[in-house]
């Protein structure tokens, strides 16, 4: 097992809870909810918070969403790198586990884009972090426009068997892949963990990508639920991912559910049955949200161990990363603030 001493353990927790001192609050929230476009977002976001760092350049009076996304992501993918970095250079492991979350982003993006003629902005500005410790050829898989020019981008990779199910004759689409990529990269992290951690530690974020993965889940079968009742769930793959806090036994009557309510029932008697947000009204994927960020923000104010204070921060960050992209995206069709703000999770008072 690979052990940071002390004293640098103290300074990885203290990076990370300095970094969230900068993460947007309600007040900050209530202000971008009453901008009427994009541009007075962006306007925002460089002249009254850290995001000056990636909007410092903004001079155009307009900005498309596509990029405000790209800038977005770089900001938080830099701190993200900047924590990573440093839990390396103390003789860390667990960075590699946030590699693997970017492999994975890149591979379902690129999956996204195959027969286009661009690849969009989405995954523009990376931070040499990432590409450097990646083992991903990155502008191979770029160039891939079918399924043989990702293979090839792959070969020699952990991830040069994601398709083969495919080229068994599975039916490919994007979600389908995801769900492929998802099992390949928790197996991984978590193959990972017990290697370099024991006690404490590992328990704690082996309960984390636990439930990160559960969550995702969750979601997938309140949409089968909802949306395809009749559906085979069995087949369907929803709980293909073996990274779960789920028995067994749960697992098959999560999976048997009748219907949501049904669904919600056996939820309460899970793990899951503490988490209030799980249970309130809203859309499934809020719910999940407001879970997954209620359990980061009380692990990062009270943990002693310096790795899950790092993956606490990391989650902290994606979830505002996703939230001002749900913004733009509000803004970007002219809906209300309520309605833009029925997506947001945030921070309570409390957090």
């Amino acid at each position: 097992m690979q052990k940071i001493a002390s004293l640098s353990a103290g300074a990885l927790t203290a990076k990370a809870h300095a970094m969230y001192g900068d993460i947007l609050g309600a007040d900050a929230y209530r202000e971008m909810l009453g901008c009427r476009s994009i541009s007075e977002l962006a306007a925002f976001l460089r002249d009254r918070t850290a995001y000056a760092s990636v909007f410092s350049d903004l001079t155009r009076a307009r900005i498309q969403r596509a990029r405000f996304e790209a800038l977005v992501r770089k900001y938080a993918m830099t701190r993200i790198a900047s924590l990573a970095a440093a839990e390396k250079a103390l003789g860390g492991s667990l960075y590699k586990t946030l590699i693997m979350d970017y492999d994975a982003e890149l591979l379902i993006t690129c999956a996204e884009y195959l027969g286009s003629e661009g690849f969009g902005e989405s995954m523009q500005f990376v931070p040499p972090f990432f590409l450097e410790n990646s083992e991903i050829d990155t502008q191979a898989l770029y160039r891939a426009r079918n399924l043989d020019e990702m293979d090839a981008a792959l070969e020699g990779t952990a991830y040069d068997r994601l398709l083969d199910g495919f080229r068994a004759g599975a039916p490919f689409s994007v979600r389908a892949y995801e769900l492929v990529v998802d099992e390949c990269v928790n197996t991984r992290s978590e193959a990972l963990i017990r290697k370099h951690y024991t006690g404490e530690t590992r328990k704690a974020l082996l309960a984390y990508l636990q439930m990160r993965a559960d969550m995702k889940t969750v979601e997938s079968l309140y949409r089968m639920k909802t949306y395809y009742p009749q559906a085979d769930l069995h087949r369907a793959g929803v709980l293909s991912n073996t990274m779960t806090a789920f028995t067994p036994a749960e697992r098959t009557a999560l999976l048997e559910s009748a219907d949501v309510p049904a669904l919600t029932e056996t939820l309460r008697h899970t793990v899951y049955g503490k988490q209030a947000a799980l249970f309130s009204e809203g859309v499934i994927e809020r719910k999940t949200g407001k879970a997954l960020l209620s359990a980061c923000a009380h692990a990062l104010r009270y943990t002693t161990i310096p790795q899950v204070a790092l993956v606490s921060f990391v989650g902290i960050q994606q979830n505002e990363m996703n939230n001002l992209i749900h913004i733009a995206e509000g803004l970007r069709y002219g809906l209300p603030p309520e309605e833009i703000g029925a997506f947001l999770v945030t921070r309570t008072p409390a957090q």
